[in-house]
């Protein structure tokens, strides 16, 4: 199985939970949700940060599996 490449939002919630581990944190539902809340409060110039670096993984993730493309099985 390989991976699909991490969307903006997927690294901003991957940073996230990292902050908010270290302090009380509640299930992942709740976490997802402040997350959300969160991400629509975040400057323009922050979420572009996030979008470059999902550029940056898109980018590597087609040099490693340059022959992948999604394809969801249901």
């Amino acid at each position: 199985h390989i991976p699909r490449p991490k969307n903006a939002f997927i690294l901003f919630r991957c940073d996230y939970v990292k902050r908010r581990t270290k302090s009380k944190s509640g299930d992942g539902a709740s976490v997802s949700k402040r997350a959300g809340e969160e991400w629509r409060k975040l400057p323009a110039s922050e979420k572009a940060r996030y979008h470059a670096r999902a550029e940056e993984e898109k980018r590597r993730h087609r040099i490693r599996y340059p022959d992948y493309a999604y394809k969801p099985q249901r």
